[in-house]
């Protein structure tokens, strides 16, 4: 039932899941969740019944409007601002498929399930084309007076990931997306990217909600210091202080979970509007040098992070 995945229940109003017991409309095709067909008694598409006309046929019209993409290959329905078929891999951008079009026709790619390739019909490689940075997508879409070919300069590694995000923050206002390397290591994520203040600010917030931690490894292993003169560690206060600072610590990494993408993409933009100040358009290699990662910049946060914790246990100790 993937062909109806996004779709929407005509009695309940809820889109359908692929876990859903779903039936359909034997005259018009119109389909339903069982337990919504069950309790309408009849098909209410009755309108399809009198012209002839199938739910199918009406989708198809509608689809161009629908926030989902359908595969012209295979017909599965997609989430919104795929790039290619969750199905088959077959592309779901036109200028993705003119290039896969062009690929063929030097032998360069292929399909999958369907979509056309190099073995045919029922080809069995896919592959995107290496030299298109912006991953199948116009370059020249406009992201608040940034082109997505900036976009794809300034991001230079990993634009797969990053451009459809970008994509779906603008076209829909969705700030949320998951990033996994942010939840573990926001400071390290935030250095890669040379987003330099929030590296600042996730040192500053991973460094000052240790100091509970700190101060309860030095009180576990016996290391004695002026700070316990001041501070009660088997006290009720310190255990709430101490929870307190683990709950804020996960909290801060779930916020970076969910938000840094979206952090990501307003500090992209910003930085190619400043690079543009100082050219009337920025060269692909000055926004590339501007953006990107760095590994450098990763050591030198973990090294800042590690300096100022060994600073907290010098003055803890002392």
């Amino acid at each position: 039932m993937s062909n109806y995945l996004g779709y929407k229940c005509v009695v309940c109003g809820q889109k359908f899941d692929e876990k859903d017991d779903i039936v359909v409309c034997p005259e018009c095709g119109t389909p339903y969740h069982r337990e919504c067909y069950m309790k309408s008694g009849k098909c209410v598409n009755e309108e399809l019944h009198k012209t002839g006309e199938s739910w199918k046929g009406q989708r198809e019209r509608e689809n161009e409007k629908s926030e989902y993409k359908k595969c012209p290959y295979c017909g599965t329905v997609n989430k919104p601002h795929t790039i290619i078929c969750e199905h088959c891999g077959a592309p779901l951008v036109d200028e993705l498929n003119k290039n896969m079009a062009s690929g063929n026709a030097e032998g360069n790619f292929g399909g999958m399930n369907g979509a056309p390739g190099n073995g045919g019909m029922y080809g069995n490689t896919f592959a995107f084309n290496p030299q298109d940075k912006c991953c199948g997508m116009n370059p020249e879409e406009d992201f608040e007076s940034v082109k997505l070919k900036e976009l794809a300069d300034f991001v230079n590694t990993n634009q797969m990931y990053y451009l459809p995000i970008f994509k779906k923050m603008k076209d829909t206002g969705q700030k949320v997306s998951l990033n996994i390397i942010s939840f573990i290591f926001p400071q390290l994520y935030f250095a890669n990217r040379k987003m330099w203040i929030w590296t600042a600010l996730s040192i500053l917030i991973s460094v000052v909600l240790s100091i509970p931690t700190l101060l309860y490894l030095m009180f576990e292993y016996n290391i004695s210091g002026g700070i316990f003169d001041i501070i009660n560690i088997e006290s009720k206060g310190f255990e709430m202080i101490y929870n307190a600072s683990g709950f804020l610590s996960f909290a801060f990494k779930a916020l970076m979970l969910m938000f840094s993408n979206w952090l990501y993409y307003r500090f992209s933009l910003k930085k190619i509007k400043q690079n543009r100040l100082e050219e009337q358009e920025a060269s692909s290699q000055r926004l590339s040098a501007a953006g990107g990662t760095s590994m450098a910049a990763i050591f030198i946060a973990f090294a800042v992070e590690s300096v100022l914790t060994l600073l907290l246990w010098f003055i803890f100790t002392k």
